[in-house]
């Protein structure tokens, strides 16, 4: 066995105000670059449909770079930043969840609404600590009963 922490009880450090500023510069430029092709203007006119947006996207940029600069200066200086701990596990867990959302979602269209909600529901109970059969059958006759009342008693088609 090794010595080191297990995965979920690990803690990463990090300075949200670099990572903001770089996700932000980024996001910015990005959307600076692309504008031209996603924003028809009709007109030569001094204020257009890219003004405001081109205004903001530049604010955005300009305080970005600043607040990334000033973090590097904080860095090299080597004075006290304000940092943000995560719970790896925690986190991992999260995403691991949004990851079964987003499946559910996709898989909608392509095996039904009932049975994709029956695998979706019982998946999350079971990654939200439900182990015992009751429970599953529980959650699995929820949307069964959920969907019949979609279906016959709202007219919705699924």
């Amino acid at each position: 066995m090794s010595s080191g922490k297990k995965f979920s009880d690990r803690n990463v450090s990090f300075s949200p105000n670099l990572i903001g500023s770089i996700f932000f510069i980024v996001l910015s430029i990005f959307f600076l670059l692309t504008m031209e092709r996603e924003v028809y203007i009709g007109s030569d006119e001094g204020v257009n449909a890219r003004t405001f947006p081109s205004i903001v996207l530049w604010i955005m940029l300009s305080l970005s770079l600043f607040t990334f600069i000033r973090e590097m200066v904080f860095i090299f200086m080597k004075k006290e930043r304000r940092k943000k701990d995560l719970n790896l596990g925690k986190e991992a867990r999260a995403l691991l969840l949004f990851l079964i959302m987003f499946l559910y979602v996709t898989f909608i269209p392509l095996i039904g609404f009932f049975l994709s909600s029956i695998i979706f529901s019982v998946i999350l109970a079971y990654c939200l600590g439900a182990r015992r059969i009751s429970y599953f059958l529980i959650v699995a006759s929820s949307a069964l009963a959920i969907c019949l009342i979609f279906r016959y008693l709202l007219h919705v088609r699924l």
